[in-house]
């Protein structure tokens, strides 16, 4: 017979894979052309998908950016997924557009598959505003995130899954074999 806890884990590892592979946390790093500050290099910071639908159209997510250097939320964004065809080897790619920000924005990401790391293109015309084009990497999903990422996702079943999975394997004993 399965202790309760072994069937708890087995629950949410399947429920996790069920939802969605895109939900989660993970550090990014860009460098970017700003109309009124100029040039920054190697800004930092989290991108954190909190909750993911997935349909034969794409998966769309939503989730926001957390600042690097100060903690506080850049901005919440929806995104779309859609695989590339992988016969001809194409990449997932993926739209997000930004808002509850003074400067929305839009990226265009090129991802080799879900929770993977991948690069992005950003930019926002002017339209009154700070225009600014960017470039930056995603590191991967990784879960020395959650907590960044908490801020944003605390309470969204989906998150809270995964944010699960990654305790269980904190609470997984490590084995030296050398």
């Amino acid at each position: 017979m399965l202790r309760p806890r072994l069937l708890l884990v087995v629950y949410l590892c399947v429920l996790a894979n069920a939802i969605s592979s895109f939900v989660g946390g993970q550090s990014w790093t860009e460098s970017g052309l700003y109309q009124a500050s100029g040039f920054h290099a190697e800004d930092t910071g989290f991108f954190c998908l909190c909750t993911c639908n997935e349909t034969k159209h794409g998966t769309f997510c939503s989730g926001g950016g957390i600042n690097g250097r100060t903690g506080g939320i850049v901005a919440r964004f929806l995104s779309a997924w859609y695989p590339g065809d992988q016969d001809r080897g194409q990449a997932t790619r993926g739209t997000l557009v930004a808002y509850d920000t003074a400067t929305p924005f839009t990226d265009e990401c090129v991802v080799n598959g879900p929770n993977n790391a991948f690069s992005y293109v950003g930019s926002r015309p002017s339209n009154g505003g700070d225009a600014f084009v960017w470039r930056g990497q995603m590191e991967g999903v990784d879960c020395n995130t959650v907590g960044k990422c908490s801020t944003l996702c605390e309470g969204e079943d989906q998150f809270e899954i995964w944010r699960a999975g990654c305790d269980q394997e904190r609470l997984r004993p490590q084995f030296d074999i050398g």
